[in-house]
């Protein structure tokens, strides 16, 4: 079918795989402008989401914290992905993860689309297949260290905890 609708195979089904700066379509397929996002700006796109995700993540599993149950965990940050891809996906995809990008990025390659996957670039011209890929490194530490300074360190020490699985009557109880 990707054949057939794209035989040239170009950046219109490559971005089915991938990530790239967005572009306005017209109805009939044609790009009206090619791309109208800066390197900067899908920088900060990709640290932003994924920071969020690792605080929305770290709150989430956190036991000190929200104390969700186990079984909502998935939920949870399923809702959460979610939400991230309504508010940051139109820009250049929400890639919020190296793995989700490059992967599919080296499969268009070998696939058929050459490397036009990774000269595709930005609207000051320069590639963008980097951005989805540091970007989510740099949001996530900053994400873990977000919450680490803003939320855990201020967990009261007083408070003694132990994780779930390690509590000594489990221990004791299948011995």
């Amino acid at each position: 079918a990707l054949s057939t609708f794209d035989p040239e195979k170009t950046m219109l089904t490559a971005g089915i795989w991938a990530t790239y700066p967005g572009s306005m379509m017209m109805s009939n397929g044609t790009a009206a402008v090619d791309s109208f996002l800066s390197s900067g700006n899908g920088l900060a796109d990709q640290v932003v989401g994924t920071a969020i995700l690792l605080i929305c993540v770290c709150a989430i599993t956190d036991p000190r914290n929200m104390e969700v149950p186990k079984y909502m965990v998935p939920l949870f940050v399923g809702f959460t992905v979610l939400n991230i891809g309504i508010c940051f996906g139109f820009n250049c995809g929400y890639a919020i993860n190296p793995a989700r990008d490059l992967s599919p990025r080296l499969f268009t390659l070998i696939a058929g689309w050459g490397n036009i996957t990774f000269r595709n670039s930005t609207i000051e011209g320069i590639v963008w297949w980097w951005v989805p890929i540091v970007g989510p490194h740099i949001g996530a530490i900053l994400g873990v260290a977000i919450y680490l300074a803003l939320i855990e360190l201020h967990h009261p020490e007083s408070k003694e905890f132990d994780l779930p699985q390690l509590h000594q009557s489990q221990d004791s109880a299948s011995e």
